[in-house]
């Protein structure tokens, strides 16, 4: 009988433990949505570390394809509204690659990229849910200058 009981009691104390985390995660997943400081996007969480880890490798990929001679234009495009992955990483290339310009892509879009970290940002095109009712997206299309 003491082993049943003792047997009962560990398992309630087991269930009532479950309870707590569970509600202590639930509290935890309220407050980082509260907070801010991240959120879902397609299933997948969206921190600060994980999106310049994005940026960097969308830099690598860039600035690898500029290695290439006969490369003449690359577009650029992100489903992302965050400036990291956008904006920066478009003054990043440039100031990498010299012989690259942007062009101004789809000039009859009316939302264009930001201006404040990018001088040259009104040449690139970026949506998003406030504007032009998306999930969000940006494009920059890069020329190489003629060099004779």
């Amino acid at each position: 009988v003491k082993s049943e009981v003792k047997s009962e009691v560990k398992s309630e104390v087991k269930k009532e433990v479950k309870k707590e985390v569970k509600k202590d995660d639930e509290k935890d997943e309220e407050k980082e949505y509260e907070n801010n400081e991240e959120h879902e996007r397609w299933g997948k969480k969206d921190t600060e570390e994980h999106i310049k880890s994005l940026s960097d490798f969308q830099f690598q990929v860039i600035n690898h394809a500029m290695k290439f001679p006969n490369v003449k234009r690359i577009t650029y495009s992100t489903c992302s509204v965050h400036e990291i992955e956008n904006e920066l990483v478009v003054k990043r290339v440039l100031e990498s690659h010299p012989e690259f310009v942007l062009e101004n892509a789809l000039p009859q879009f009316p939302f264009r990229g930001f201006t404040d970290k990018l001088k040259e940002g009104d040449k690139c095109i970026r949506s998003s849910p406030e504007k032009g009712k998306t999930i969000g997206f940006f494009v920059a299309l890069f020329v190489r200058k003629n060099i004779n």
